[in-house]
């Protein structure tokens, strides 16, 4: 068992997205050609001047976007080897997170590591979002992937961003249903899959409208997550933003499933802020190789 963090600054990999400045309560990010300024909980620290910087739009809680340039609510980035389709959103996400696109890459290294190049590899990704991480893997040769998100909003947001990554065509399977309840179906269906991606919320809604919260259900979440995943091939990559849950938190959640702790690593999410040594913490996560 191990924990360390995933480090790789999101700048070094993708010129398209940087940290410009963070500190005082907020971020200031720049996503393609826009720059954006949002409220973070996280940057307690001093901002220092941020004067001289050009904000396109700033997310106010009370009031929503408001545009310091030209008006606008949508446009398109390119993230390493994808193209993703943006926008300004009433919650103050625009459809990506950017510490999400650090351990892409290393998973896909990993999964190159223990299964030939010539063989199909089956991946899921759970609470799937618009889709980043679902288009990033589908990209690569012989993947398969299984999109789950109960959001049919988010779904259609996938979709859209599929159809801009032409080289994922017919390559991702999109399911509109609750991750708990899909999970209990393939384990039932005694499926298997070789690269298990989850980032769950800290709260949502089954498909009767029940409240879930994940502090309570991580343990069936995990239990689940191994009963579909092959031993000494399958990877296991579980993330969460949620405050009650710490990297350790998410070690002995594995342990107590009797994962041998060598296969084990617990760490933090980051995104390394441009042209400093600050990096703004964003979640934990819990890397389990079968």
């Amino acid at each position: 068992m191990s924990v360390t963090d995933l480090t790789r600054s999101v700048n070094s990999q993708n010129k398209e997205y940087s940290l410009v400045a963070s500190g005082s309560g907020v971020k200031i990010e720049r996503f393609g050609c826009k720059v954006l300024k949002r409220p973070s909980a996280k940057s307690i620290w001093p901002i220092g001047d941020i004067s001289k910087i050009k904000i396109d739009a700033e997310f106010l809680p009370k009031s929503g976007w408001e545009n310091y340039s030209e008006k606008f609510t949508e446009w398109e980035v390119n993230f390493e080897q994808i193209k993703l389709h943006l926008k300004l959103q009433n919650n103050g996400q625009v459809g990506v997170f950017p510490e999400h696109l650090n351990y892409l890459s290393n998973l896909k290294n990993r999964l190159a590591e223990k299964i030939s190049f010539e063989e199909n590899k089956r991946i899921l990704n759970l609470f799937a979002y618009s889709g980043a991480a679902s288009i990033y893997l589908a990209n690569s040769d012989n993947c398969a992937v299984t999109h789950v998100d109960s959001s049919k909003k988010a779904l259609q947001w996938a979709g859209l961003n599929q159809q801009l990554n032409p080289k994922t065509a017919n390559k991702i399977r999109f399911i509109a249903e609750d991750a708990l309840s899909f999970l209990r179906k393939e384990q039932k269906r005694s499926a298997i899959y070789d690269l298990i991606i989850a980032d769950p919320p800290s709260f949502w809604r089954d498909s009767r409208g029940n409240s879930i919260h994940l502090k309570e259900k991580i343990g069936e979440l995990f239990g689940l997550l191994t009963s579909i995943a092959k031993k000494d091939r399958s990877i296991i990559f579980l993330t969460t933003h949620d405050n009650d849950l710490s990297q350790q938190a998410l070690l002995n959640i594995a342990l107590s499933a009797n994962i041998n702790e060598k296969r084990l690593t617990g760490g933090n999410l980051l995104i390394r802020e441009e042209n400093s040594r600050r990096a703004l913490p964003a979640g934990v996560f819990l890397l389990c190789e079968m």
